[in-house]
């Protein structure tokens, strides 16, 4: 929006004209009035001009207390977003642009209605009144406007169905039954799933036996999973059960590869794969390495409860995953625990037998060996931990439901992608990163985006080692040159990757994301951190608190969750398919209107759900602070829970502990001279507070507190919250339908 228009129109609308006659002032004007009003206005007005102005007097009624937080909240949430979005992009783009195309605004109120008229005549008003805006306005121009009549029966599972075959390219190999099940065509009514088909005749749509084998066979997919590329191989007959895939080769080489070079076969370097399809282990394995490994691996075959995995060989997926479990538990969190459980069960079954570790269970280690049942697994169990980390489910659980969603007709040709990637996020401890997702084209998620992920590793890790050795050496992080290296290293290769990976985006494209590190907190690298949960924010916070550094997440991107509610939306798949359409690598970004309330607002988050102080929930959201606990504890008497003078005291010196930095000087003397119990060196200060022993102090008197004040603080605000969150759907509705009917105002 232009300035200048929003001034003219604020100047119009609210301010007087100065009384100078001495006439009598009117009443003031209400909310109600002032809505009235722009209503009448906003037919002159653009409509960003519109929506700035109704923000501003919902804003101005809650300072004059005209409505209430739960009023305003309920109207803000009313709004249809994306249709907005789209009325001002249209807007722009038909009264702004360049050149001597015909707009609106070059013609007449008269000419308009004409051609209006004139099209009413051809079809009816009925049809003219329920077009979208977008058609509307090509008619008001004089365009040759067909609506199809299908359009009113979209939402139904055979309108659905149409519009999924109609984004569908011509050849594509399609089976009846998955399409039931996808839509929720029950098997009785497999008919409309015949009739709809019939319809798209002309596109030649080709019908594969659901029995098939060969997309698992050759690429390890379910039919409907195959990309369009990968189903025009097999119909073609190009591929049959004699291809040899780079699926299949990974399959075959994986056990050899773990063995011998404890990595999966797509992990290893070219020249590493020729030694192994030659079978050989590596040219010159260091003999240190071989020693810890080995040490490892009897360290392992030592622990009873592990080792039950070769008792039985149909283990289940949580025997599985509590093997993988066990053993980071045993070597650490870092440890490849795939590797050493493969290795591992060479070792047993005697192929590649170890000085100290039996060969008991030879026939089932050999088992586990051979068809290597824990990788698929370690995948499972990652996903799970980054759902967790932030109090999510399983990103593979949320996957699912986005692929299943009869709106999503991507899969195939796009993946749900993670930025940071799944392994590597939990590998090198980043794990809540794992959490954000973006929809990218199939063959750049399978070919450069996973070389990245493996060098991203790589590269991660010796960050890692940097910021380590710098605090071995007691120096501050972020100005060691050897961090400031290793970083420097990091984001070189996220930027080469980029420009790589959006070499081909179309003008005005969506780009596909990699994340660069920073030593910057997370609450300022994340762009859109206030608007997530106490569960993310903490996540976030604690992780930096262990590594050290963040990764900077662009405001566009969306976490795997969001990604599933966002594809609900009608509006949102629109977007998305126009941009596969325009063969964009990636189809989904995070969508705002610019007067939108943050998802942390009032009635929004999990927090208000759970009793935090509403000043907390806006504070935290703004400035990433708490203020009422500090203002509940100083307080509080202590006979009531809260903190004595010497506890308060103890605190506080904690607190500088924390935050004065050993170079500032200026500031340490000044609080040496300030403390009376204090008769040393100023410079010595610091250290004078560290022999004081203050967590001992303060920790108890802060667990005394949660217990007794805000724990039942919360509890209490809890239970008279719930009424107003299970009514807030109730508000929204009776706004979005009497007086203060946004959709008609806009």
């Amino acid at each position: 929006m232009k300035l200048h228009h929003y001034n003219e129109a604020y100047a119009h609308m609210v301010r007087r004209t100065p009384f100078a006659n001495g006439s009598e002032k009117p009443t003031p004007r209400t909310f109600q009035d002032k809505l009235s009003t722009l209503k009448e206005a906003s037919r002159g007005l653009d409509p960003e001009s519109t929506l700035r102005l109704f923000d501003f007097y919902i804003q101005e009624a809650l300072t004059k207390g005209e409505l209430t937080e739960q009023q305003a909240s309920g109207i803000y949430q009313s709004l249809p977003q994306a249709e907005i979005k789209e009325t001002i992009e249209n807007f722009e783009r038909e009264n702004f642009v360049d050149g001597g195309e015909v707009n609106l605004k070059d013609l007449t109120l008269k000419k308009r209605q004409s051609n209006i008229d004139k099209w009413i005549s051809n079809n009816s008003q009925e049809a003219y009144d329920n077009a979208s805006q977008a058609s509307k306005r090509k008619i008001q121009l004089g365009e040759n406007v067909v609506l199809d009549k299908k359009i009113q029966y979209a939402d139904t599972t055979k309108g659905k169905l149409r519009t999924y075959l109609s984004e569908l390219p011509d050849g594509s190999t399609i089976n009846r039954k998955t399409l039931a099940e996808k839509f929720g065509i029950k098997k009785a009514s497999m008919g409309n799933v015949t009739e709809v088909l019939n319809e798209f005749k002309d596109k030649n749509f080709k019908f594969i036996n659901p029995q098939k084998k060969l997309p698992m066979l050759l690429f390890g997919k379910k039919e409907n999973e195959l990309t369009t590329d990968q189903r025009s191989l097999i119909t073609s007959g190009r591929y049959n059960e004699n291809t040899m895939t780079p699926y299949r080769r990974s399959k075959m080489y994986d056990p050899f590869s773990l063995k011998e070079y404890g990595k999966t076969w797509n992990e290893l370097s070219e020249s590493q794969k020729n030694r192994v399809r030659a079978g050989k282990g590596p040219e010159v394995l260091p003999p240190g390495n071989k020693v810890k490994v080995e040490n490892e691996l009897r360290t392992l075959s030592k622990n009873k409860k592990l080792m039950e995995m070769f008792k039985k060989t149909n283990r289940t997926k949580s025997d599985l995953m509590k093997d993988i479990t066990l053993v980071k538990k045993i070597l650490g969190p870092e440890t490849n625990a795939i590797a050493r459980i493969t290795q591992l069960a060479a070792a047993v079954s005697g192929d590649k037998p170890v000085d100290g570790i039996p060969t008991t269970y030879k026939k089932n280690a050999s088992f586990i060996y051979n068809n290597l049942p824990h990788t698929k697994t370690q995948r499972e169990l990652d996903e799970l931990i980054i759902g967790k980390s932030v109090n999510e489910k399983s990103i593979k659980t949320t996957k699912g439901k986005i692929t299943k969603n009869p709106n999503y007709i991507f899969t195939g040709d796009y993946n749900i992608d993670e930025p940071a990637g799944v392994t590597s996020s939990v590998r090198n401890r980043s794990t809540p990163y794992g959490i954000f997702g973006q929809v990218i084209q199939t063959e750049i998620n399978k070919k450069d985006k996973k070389s990245f992920d493996g060098n991203k590793s790589k590269k991660e890790k010796a960050l890692q080692e940097a910021i380590a050795d710098a605090k071995k050496r007691n120096v501050n992080i972020k100005t060691d040159k050897k961090v400031l290296a290793a970083l420097k290293d990091f984001n070189k290769l996220v930027s080469e990757y980029e420009t790589k990976i959006n070499a081909n985006v179309p003008k005005g494209g969506l780009k596909v994301e990699l994340f660069k590190a920073s030593l910057d907190s997370p609450n300022n690298t994340i762009k859109n951190f206030g608007t997530f949960n106490s569960d993310y924010k903490k996540a976030f916070l604690n992780n930096y608190k262990n590594l050290g550094y963040s990764f900077v997440v662009p405001k566009n991107i969306n976490t795997i969750p969001q990604i599933a509610e966002k594809i609900n939306d009608p509006k949102v798949i629109k977007t998305m398919t126009q941009r596969f359409k325009a063969g964009n690598p990636r189809l989904l970004s995070v969508m705002f209107p610019a007067f939108t309330l943050p998802t942390t607002g009032y009635f929004a988050g999990e927090d208000f759900k759970k009793g935090e102080p509403v000043l907390d929930i806006a504070s935290s959201a703004l400035l990433g602070v708490k203020p009422t606990e500090s203002i509940v504890r100083a307080l509080t008497p202590e006979e009531e829970g809260g903190f004595s003078e010497t506890e308060k005291l103890a605190r506080k010196k904690l607190n500088i502990l924390k935050t004065v930095k050993p170079s500032d000087i200026t500031t340490i003397a000044s609080l040496a001279a300030q403390d009376p119990e204090y008769e040393g060196a100023p410079a010595k200060y610091l250290d004078f507070l560290k022999s004081q022993n203050l967590e001992s102090i303060v920790e108890p008197a802060e667990k005394e507190f949660q217990e007794k004040v805000m724990i039942p603080f919360r509890e209490t605000k809890k239970t008279q919250r719930e009424p107003v969150i299970s009514g807030l759907n109730e508000l929204i509705n009776q706004f979005s339908t009497k007086k203060y009917d946004s959709e008609e105002i806009l």
